[in-house]
């Protein structure tokens, strides 16, 4: 096995796992174990500007999921469910078999 299979394996064999990181969450009526990242995405907020409305509250999240476990990664302007509360996706990319998903949703 390769230094790259390596490291991708353990990816979704450590990062995920509920001893280390994972969390078990039911994300779109399915439980599985993922991260929520509060602190990664703080950095990423920091070189984000944002022009949301005035008077509107915006609570944004960053989770983690395995590919395998959700599907096909979505899109932009997707809904996605985590223990019954509805986000929009505002983006989301595939890390060598892990979907890192910017999550937002806006309450009046």
């Amino acid at each position: 096995m390769t230094f790259k299979e390596l490291q991708r394996q353990d990816i979704l064999d450590v990062f995920i796992n509920p001893d280390e990181f994972g969390e078990m969450h039911d994300v779109n009526g399915k439980n599985v174990n993922i991260v929520l990242d509060d602190f990664e995405l703080l950095k990423r907020e920091k070189y984000k500007s944002t022009n949301e409305k005035a008077g509107m509250g915006v609570k944004r999240g960053l989770l983690y999921i395995k590919a395998a476990d959700y599907g096909r990664l979505p899109l932009s302007g997707r809904k996605l469910t985590i223990d019954n509360q509805t986000f929009e996706v505002e983006d989301a990319v595939n890390e060598s078999g892990v979907y890192s998903i910017h999550i937002r949703t806006v309450k009046q």
